[in-house]
């Protein structure tokens, strides 16, 4: 459970404005898909951190269509690997903050501009806050503050909601619109993939949580 934690963490991160650290950060992102992932023990995450090589090329056997978490993720690693960190934060820039169809803003993929937006950011700030997470300046519904959100809960039900109906979702519609050439359409395909993964929820349509858990006592 604590490395499916980590790995909602990392996977935040990598979901966040790029940082001096962000080879690293993927790095150990692979090295926990492929323990997390599998029935069996793998190489210790530190020899794999080690070893960028060996990233870019590591997948088990359900990962050889590509569609797999560790072969998506893999395949950033490597790009991140060949790419200075200044031009990964222009490819960020441009994939995230200009491009409103691929924003990383939970709420507005579900509803808009409806109001029920503004409601469950509230929701979320109280949610964060009992859960010692700071916010700073970010809106509530920034995906990397969900994540981060998910890697906290300990309760499996409201954990299945907020990645079944809320997360997942806004992925979802994330991935459908990056085009396949754009390296962090792998990050975005990853990310859904093991949220669905860790928590084991299927496939939903989408609505707000249960917020009696968020300090609410009916859904947006």
């Amino acid at each position: 459970m604590e490395l499916q934690r980590e790995l909602l963490l990392l996977l935040a991160a990598l979901l966040q404005y790029p940082r001096l650290d962000v080879r690293e950060t993927t790095r150990r992102c692979v090295a926990l898909m492929l323990m997390v992932g599998a029935g069996e023990p793998r190489p210790a995450v530190e020899t794999l951190a080690g070893q960028p090589s060996v990233l870019a090329e590591a997948s088990t056997p359900e990962d050889r269509d590509g569609m797999a978490p560790t072969s998506l993720m893999s395949q950033f690693a490597a790009f991140v690997e060949s790419t200075s960190l200044g031009h990964l934060e222009e490819i960020y820039t441009a994939t995230f903050d200009l491009n409103p169809v691929c924003c990383p803003y939970v709420g507005y993929h579900l509803f808009g501009n409806d109001p029920k937006r503004a409601d469950l950011m509230v929701k979320l700030q109280q949610g964060y806050r009992e859960a010692g997470i700071d916010v700073g300046s970010e809106l509530p519904d920034h995906l990397s503050l969900l994540l981060r959100y998910l890697a906290h809960i300990d309760d499996p039900e409201l954990g299945g909601e907020l990645a079944g109906m809320l997360i997942g979702p806004a992925l979802e519609k994330m991935a459908s619109s990056l085009d396949g050439a754009n390296p962090y359409a792998l990050v975005v395909r990853s990310a859904e993939r093991v949220v669905r993964h860790v928590v084991e929820v299927p496939h939903t349509s989408h609505s707000a949580p249960r917020t009696a858990e968020m300090g609410g006592d009916d859904r947006v």
